[in-house]
């Protein structure tokens, strides 16, 4: 796959060469050639911007989505654990492997929290399977369980109303580790008043939690 934008050479000299060289263990000439030079052969209007872009360096987690000025943009799922360099223009983002390759390209997202997703980037089934370290749909059901039912049953819910349950995977962490800090018990009384109010999101949970906490005791 290639990226058909075209970097101005010495911005993107002077960003690169600090920052790719650590994170991507070795220094490669790919990368600097990829971030200024990889494009298609023929380069539409739309996509030859001249502005200089923004570069950033992110890892790939288990979601199969980097952050990115906001948003969330998928990369294939093979990359888990890699440091990828985000190219960024006002209309594009492109990501590239540390050997300069484009592994995606997506138009850029200005919404906040925003997924942007292509399919085929996500995995066919749960690594977690596999791997103990991976924490997707199946683990974070899994975990759910065992904190309580209702725990179980907001985490599923959460997981099923998103268009792909990776989008949730954030969150539903995020509202697991609530445990560790109040308690299985608690949590799980959290998430049954939240499911009652349907506010199925990490906020409305972790301050019902606090609430329960607070009361069961007795702290003003």
């Amino acid at each position: 796959m290639n990226c058909a934008r075209l970097i101005p050479l010495s911005y993107a000299l002077k960003m690169t060469i600090p920052g790719i060289w650590p994170e991507c263990d070795t220094w490669k000439k790919g990368a600097l050639y990829g971030v200024i030079f990889r494009m298609t052969p023929s380069v539409n209007v739309e996509q030859l911007e001249l502005s200089s872009p923004m570069l950033a360096l992110r890892k790939v987690g288990v979601s199969s989505h980097i952050p990115f000025a906001g948003a969330y943009y998928s990369v294939p799922h093979i990359l888990f654990g890699n440091t990828v360099i985000v190219r960024a223009t006002g209309s594009f983002v492109d990501i590239l492997d540390c050997n300069g390759e484009c592994v995606a390209s997506h138009r850029r997202s200005f919404v906040n929290r925003k997924y942007i997703t292509d399919p085929a980037h996500l995995p066919d089934f749960n690594y977690s399977l596999l791997w103990n370290d991976r924490y997707d749909a199946a683990k974070l059901r899994s975990w759910a369980r065992k904190i309580g039912d209702n725990t179980f049953r907001l985490i599923d819910a959460m997981l099923e109303r998103k268009p792909f349950e990776e989008h949730a995977y954030r969150s539903c962490l995020a509202i697991l580790v609530i445990a560790k800090k109040y308690g299985s018990f608690i949590l799980d009384k959290a998430c049954e008043q939240a499911l009652s109010a349907d506010t199925l999101n990490f906020k409305a949970v972790q301050n019902l939690a606090s609430v329960e906490f607070n009361k069961h005791f007795n702290i003003s």
